[in-house]
Parts: structure tokens; sequence; C-alpha cells
């Protein structure tokens, strides 16, 4: 399946940066609010289970989240850690979008990871979504994560608002 190795999540939580600030510019459904936006980057990995605290769940929304580094700092990669679990209409992000900036104001896209139509998928499971940096100088980071908006037309909840769920944003 696409469960993340111990070891990957070990070396993920080890090479986190220390961030200053986040703002969510759409807040979690507050059934699903963990300990508000830092649970994103408290470099603490959810488990499998949606409702852990761990998890920041958004409902028909998009994840659009902004991260102060608090310093200009050099990046090699920008990571979002998000879940799928289809029999709580979870669905992994159709696309993942990163940006950075100077200034807080003027951001430049950093890459993106697409993932398509979701398929079905009887298994909960933890995808990390990377966008690889060539040592881009910056100090404000932004993330956008794609919800697939509303559940595909062969599942149960077919039509219904679908569910995004992410649990860290990495910065190294």
């Amino acid at each position: 399946g696409c469960k993340e190795s111990d070891a990957a999540v070990a070396e993920f939580i080890r090479l986190q940066r220390t961030i200053a600030k986040i703002q969510l510019r759409t807040p979690p459904n507050p059934r699903y609010a963990g300990h508000g936006p830092k649970t994103l980057i408290d470099a603490q990995k959810a488990s499998l289970k949606f409702d852990d605290s761990m998890w920041l769940g958004f409902e028909g929304v998009d994840i659009e989240a902004e991260l102060d580094l608090g310093a200009n700092a050099a990046l090699r990669k920008i990571t979002v850690s998000c879940l799928e679990d289809m029999n709580s209409w979870i669905f992994f992000p159709t696309a993942v979008e990163f940006f950075t900036s100077q200034d807080g104001v003027d951001y430049q896209s950093a890459g993106s990871v697409t993932y398509g139509i979701p398929r079905r998928n009887t298994e909960a499971a933890m995808r990390f979504f990377s966008a690889p940096l060539a040592n881009v100088m910056t100090r404000y980071v932004k993330v956008r994560v794609k919800n697939v908006g509303v559940c595909p037309e062969w599942h149960k909840g077919a039509g219904g608002k679908a569910w995004v769920f992410a649990d860290e944003i990495i910065v190294e």
C-alpha cells in the first residue's frame, strides 16, 4: 500500500525545521481541528486513525497554509503528509502546490504534485507529497492542498462533500 515506513517517518521528523508562525486561510472543521494550525508544524506524526487529534480535517475546501520561517533559509524540500480513508470520505488531495516568498506578499511557484482521480481503496493510507527545491533562499512558504471536492460517483457518499486531512508540513 501507500503506508510510509517507520524509518521514513522518523527521518521526516528529524528533518523538520522550526517554523516561527503558521496561518491557515481556511480553518479546519471544528470536529477535526487538532491543536489548531500549529498541529501542522509540531513534528508529531498522526496515526492512520483520522480522529487521533494529530490530523486537521477540511470538508469540501482546500487547505491553504502560509508559513513564516522567521528568517531566510536555503530550502531543499517541502513536504505535506496527508491521509486517505475512503470509508470516512477522506481522499488524498488531487494536487499539492508549493510557493516561496522573500517578503510574504509576492509568491513564486516552487513546484506541484498531482495525484489524479481517486482509485477505490478500502484501507486507510498515508502519503507524503513533496516538491524538491534547489536550495531556494526564502523566508515564507505557502502550501495549497487541493481537495477532490466531492466524493466520486462510485463512492457510497457520491456527490457529498469530500474531506482532505493533513497532519504535517515539513520544510527542510
